[in-house]
């Protein structure tokens, strides 16, 4: 593939049946289309799925797309609408399971609890102020998460942000704003 074609170029080929367009755009924003879901979803194993399922979604789709936006921001809006699909399920999931059906008693909090604790002790507390962070994003508002996993995860720019969200860039700044201020607020009472 010739490099100096944009990614609208290349879908609009891989539309007309072009496979190799295709694979050089699957090639070329798995990473960041991997590091998208991983911002959203904790477990790598769901990310990877949802970025295999926004792919399908793409090839699916190629003969249908119109360059009206970037690519990147066609496919993180994509990724995005599944990542949030598989929230919901999961919150669904664990309401439930939280919830005896049998005896009609909730299960103790104890039933749930995952030992994640691996490896040495100086990689355990990196990986503790990690998932304290990640614990935290998860904890925000869908607006300001989307805006906080796109800005600080992917680095994606503002104005991207702002397309992908069909929000103004001005929104994108006052969300960031408020996830800092409640994230701050959030790991300050967990003492980190």
């Amino acid at each position: 593939m010739p490099i100096n074609q944009t990614d609208e170029e290349l879908m609009l080929k891989a539309g007309k049946g072009d496979m190799s367009a295709f694979n050089f755009l699957v090639n070329k924003h798995k990473k960041y289309l991997l590091n998208l879901c991983y911002g959203y979803i904790p477990s790598a194993e769901q990310a990877e799925d949802i970025a295999q399922e926004t792919f399908l979604r793409v090839y699916k789709n190629a003969k249908k797309y119109k360059p009206t936006a970037k690519f990147t921001t066609w496919l993180s809006r994509i990724a995005i609408n599944l990542c949030f699909d598989i929230l919901r399920q999961n919150k669904r999931k664990k309401t439930e399971s939280l919830f005896d059906a049998e005896s009609g008693n909730v299960k103790s909090k104890a039933e749930h609890t995952v030992d994640n604790s691996i490896g040495p002790e100086e990689d355990v507390e990196a990986k503790e102020i990690a998932d304290s962070i990640q614990e935290a994003v998860k904890m925000l508002p869908e607006d300001q998460r989307s805006v906080v996993v796109m800005a600080f995860f992917n680095k994606t720019p503002y104005e991207e942000i702002a397309e992908t969200l069909n929000i103004s860039v001005g929104s994108v700044k006052m969300r960031i704003n408020r996830a800092r201020l409640v994230l701050k607020d959030i790991l300050s009472k967990k003492k980190l």
